[in-house]
């Protein structure tokens, strides 16, 4: 299923105006299927795990033409935000993975995507938590790679404080904001 998504995507990507109507249709059922999600959480997701990641692959080379492609990135953001407790583990990862892919081609700025990874630490879900910790620490890193990015930096600064401080009560979403304050720190002053 990942490999069908894989491939269809990486042929969009080759000729995006002679894939263009078919892209549209797969955002459209994407969009159908994302109201499911909104109202019953436990739906079945393999279908809309292939989903996310076509329109997650895709979403960059079709966002000037297409504005249901403007909005994928909010979309998936939104629901994670909203639902993540609620929703099957593989599907978490698949949606947090796409947000990460949508990051890296510049749909989506870090100060929205990192506050709703330190939120996703407090869930007990070790892969997610993993993979969110990872790209807070790559994406901070690479903000600051050639120059600081005092913006970013004093952002996400705050938030781990108020997160340590207890504002939003997970102990292991508390943990790791201390040790990115702490590896990130070392990272940027340097």
């Amino acid at each position: 299923v990942a490999v069908a998504a894989a491939v269809a995507a990486a042929a969009a990507a080759r000729d995006a105006a002679a894939y263009a109507d078919e892209v549209e249709r797969q955002l459209q059922h994407f969009a159908a299927l994302y109201d499911v999600f909104l109202l019953r959480p436990h739906a079945d997701t393999a279908r809309f795990r292939e989903l996310v990641r076509f329109v997650a692959a895709t979403a960059a080379l079709y966002a000037q033409r297409s504005a249901r492609a403007r909005r994928v990135p909010e979309m998936l953001r939104a629901l994670l935000e909203q639902r993540a407790e609620q929703l099957d583990a593989e599907l978490r990862k698949t949606l947090a993975q796409a947000l990460v892919l949508l990051r890296a081609r510049g749909m989506l700025p870090a100060a929205a995507l990192l506050p709703l990874f330190f939120s996703l630490l407090a869930i007990n879900d070790r892969p997610l938590r993993e993979l969110c910790y990872g790209h807070i620490v790559h994406d901070v890193r690479q903000a600051n790679a050639k120059k600081r990015n005092h913006a970013l930096n004093k952002a996400l600064q705050d938030h781990m404080h108020s997160i340590v401080r207890g504002a939003c009560g997970s102990t292991t979403a508390a943990a790791v904001a201390a040790a990115t304050i702490t590896t990130t720190t070392t990272t940027t002053t340097t």
